[in-house]
């Protein structure tokens, strides 16, 4: 309880009449003394009182228990118990957020949050919009997002991706995914109606390669055998397109890269760039060239591999440099996460790990630093040589402790500072972000560092439940390449601090998410590296055991470039022991084999929801001729399945409204940020009670006691009145 006066100001009137007490009194010092003292008093109070005199005292108020119900009957929700709620006399208001085929539950919940109420989601949280802002939105309002957390309905879905186009005798890569609301099944996979193996790559996940033989179309179908509640996404339906060998131009002798590629083009050999390239999906130089011969070409989505002599050329993917400059090895900044959910999941440990054996293993030229961070930054050292630094990183490394949240940001800003804008920067985490890290928005701050950054950033995701998707964003943003935790030591061959050009070393993949690297081990040895280094924006793919490059790609324009810098001019050691790296280059410059065809029709593989796209270059019966050669029109299938249109089959597969299921990952930590709670089916009253608790509301009030100053100071003043009587003084 406290108390004060709302017009202090009153009281400095005490000290003012002071001096009129002085010459007010009488010549008996007694009864001057007294009557003095009276009369100060009152005025005294009175002044007081005129200043408003309070006291603060804090109340509970009872405001009438209020929950409001966000319900989401989107069609994925149908899976989930629909729970019978009793809350007796509780005021409930009920808000639809979404229906059907519309799982927009951002603008759902934001379109009913209102400032401080406590709300009961129930909602699987399959959104198709991003939720990030909705934590900071309901704590802005002061308000809690709760959930309700039933069981669900057996269901699994399955989708298959993979190339949707391709030339004859290709490798293509295909992967189904399963979800499932229990147990997962095995899927099965049909290449024209005949059956085929697939390999398992992790829960949920499988793969396999097929090669078309024949032109025309496949047709593939991935199936789940499961009696659930959507029988619809049990089966997912694609088609690949087998088109003619596409012509290529190859600017050099023939030799065995000449004979290697014709197995899968109609290849055309000059001895020098012609003018007109308007029939080539890609030329493969391996002669020396200028920008001009090129430039126009690519930028309008066509194709370009050079395997000769590096040359500093606008096109290119990287550029030429010293062969001293090749030995003084790359600048690093290792950002280790040393966080409290690093520490608990185990994912620290191997963070520490990776950073060690980093270390350990960079060539000895590298400049290597280090920073761990939580909350904040830590610098370990600043960037110096390991050959003279390697012991003293490595042992403070080991030493490092778990503690705090991860602020991965506050990692990369402590990382960015000791780089000077040159050099290289390998973040190591789980890539998780902490309810804290939810509230000064960790994740947005450090999209932004990553996409201002001047130096390459990588990033590495370690454990079991690592936050990939955020890494690889961060790694997009950044210019560089994400790993995974267990692909960490390709990061030692991508900065070995190069050497001398004539010695024979392994390839090394140092990037397998790009389409020519996937799946794929290099497994052979390279001699003649050439000096190179990639440009800021491209993508260096494969290198050798010490780092150098040796294939880098990027896109010019609309077009897709690749540069070889290693071995001889016709890759002939690569073709010798592993082609598949230099036919999927090729393959990926080509891009979409009918692209230049006088007389086509496509038709993509679309799902329910969506309108069917066709375009054709020639009238036919159905299509409206739009401008030129291009005729379109769409259409809307009433089954999925293999469908067709002028002879050419499609596949139309179910809405992916029905493709993610069961409860969302995010959906724990969306709610606890907000400071709510997720509740099971046996915590109705427990839902209840933490609404009223929600709805008893502390307020502090202020009583006035002027009255109690007057009334003291109408005493004072009486009494002085009745002494004065009794010493018979007026």
């Amino acid at each position: 309880m406290m108390g004060g006066f709302e017009n202090p100001i009153f009281l400095g009137l005490v000290l003012l009449a002071l001096p009129a007490l002085y010459f007010g009194l009488n010549s008996d010092e007694r009864f001057k003394t007294i009557v003095s003292t009276t009369k100060f008093l009152t005025i005294s109070l009175l002044i007081a009182a005129a200043a408003s005199p309070f006291i603060q005292a804090d109340q509970t108020v009872m405001e009438e228990p209020e929950i409001t119900l966000l319900t989401d009957q989107s069609t994925s929700a149908e899976l989930l118990e629909k729970p019978e709620f009793d809350f007796g006399n509780l005021k409930v208001d009920r808000k639809i957020i979404a229906s059907g085929n519309n799982s927009d539950l951002k603008q759902g919940m934001l379109r009913n949050l209102e400032a401080n109420k406590p709300y009961l989601l129930i909602s699987d949280l399959q959104s198709s919009s991003n939720l990030e802002e909705i934590s900071r939105k309901f704590r802005e309002k002061n308000s809690t997002l709760n959930a309700y957390k039933s069981s669900t309905k057996q269901d699994s879905s399955v989708v298959l991706n993979g190339p949707s186009s391709t030339v004859p005798g290709a490798e293509n890569s295909f992967r189904i995914n399963v979800q499932s609301t229990s147990d997962i099944p095995d899927p099965e996979v049909t290449v024209d109606g005949e059956k085929v193996k697939i390999d398992k790559v992790s829960d949920g996940t499988w793969r396999f390669s097929e090669r078309f033989q024949k032109e025309g179309q496949h047709a593939i179908k991935a199936s789940i055998d499961t009696n659930d509640y959507f029988d619809q996404n049990n089966q997912y339906y694609k088609t690949v397109d087998v088109r003619e060998k596409p012509e290529i131009l190859l600017v050099g002798e023939r030799a065995s890269l000449g004979n290697e590629l014709e197995q899968f083009y109609d290849v055309t050999y000059r001895d020098s760039i012609p003018e007109d390239l308007s029939d080539y999906y890609t030329v493969i130089s391996k002669n020396p060239f200028s920008d001009a011969d090129v430039a126009d070409y690519l930028v309008e989505g066509n194709g370009l591999v050079y395997t000769g002599e590096p040359k500093e050329r606008n096109v290119l993917p990287n550029r030429p440099i010293d062969r001293k400059d090749q030995s003084k090895g790359a600048k690093i900044m290792l950002a280790i996460d040393i966080s409290q959910s690093t520490g608990e999941s185990g994912s620290v440990k191997k963070s520490k790990q990776i950073a060690y054996s980093l270390v350990e293993k960079m060539g000895y030229n590298n400049q290597v630093g280090a920073v761990a961070y939580n909350q904040e930054s830590y610098l370990i050292t600043d960037p110096k040589p390991l050959s003279r630094n390697r012991n003293n990183l490595k042992q403070k490394i080991s030493q490092l402790e778990t503690n705090g949240n991860s602020f991965h940001h506050a990692g990369l800003q402590g990382a960015e500072q000791s780089l000077d804008n040159t050099g290289n920067i390998i973040l190591i985490t789980d890539g998780k972000i902490s309810r804290y890290g939810q509230r000064i928005n960790t994740e947005s701050r450090s999209r932004s560092i990553a996409a201002n950054l001047d130096v390459q950033l990588l990033t590495v995701g370690v454990g079991e439940d690592k936050n990939e998707d955020f890494l690889q964003e961060l790694a997009r943003l950044g210019n560089g390449d994400y790993l995974d935790g267990d692909d960490s030591g390709r990061l030692s061959f991508r900065f070995g601090a190069g050497g001398t050009g004539g010695s024979s070393e392994r390839i090394v993949v140092v990037d397998k998410s790009h389409f020519i690297t996937e799946n794929l081990e290099a497994d052979t040895s390279i001699s003649g590296f050439q000096p190179v280094e990639e440009k800021i924006s491209a993508d260096l793919l494969v290198t050798s055991n010490t780092g150098k490059p040796y294939l880098t790609t990027w896109r010019y324009g609309l077009g897709r470039v690749a540069s070889f810098t290693g071995g001889t001019e016709d890759l002939s050691q690569l073709l010798t022991f592993d082609p598949k790296i230099a036919t999927r280059t090729v393959s990926w410059t080509v891009g979409d084999p009918q692209r230049k065809n006088d007389k086509w029709i496509q038709i993509s593989d679309s799902r329910k929801g969506e309108k069917v796209e066709i375009r054709a270059s020639y009238p036919v019966d159905g299509l409206n001729r739009q401008s030129g050669n291009l005729y379109t029109a769409e259409l809307e299938p009433e089954e999925t399945g293999f469908r067709s249109f002028a002879e050419t089959t499609y596949g139309y597969n179910y809405n992916t409204e029905i493709q993610n299921i069961g409860y969302s990952n995010n959906l724990e930590d969306l709610v606890e940020s907000t400071g709510g709670k997720v509740y099971s089916p046996d915590q109705t009253g427990e839902i209840k009670q933490d609404i009223k608790n929600f709805s008893e509301k502390k307020v502090t009030k202020r009583k006035s006691v002027a009255d109690y100053f007057i009334i003291a100071a109408l005493l004072v003043f009486l009494s002085e009145v009745g002494y004065r009587k009794i010493r018979g003084k007026k």
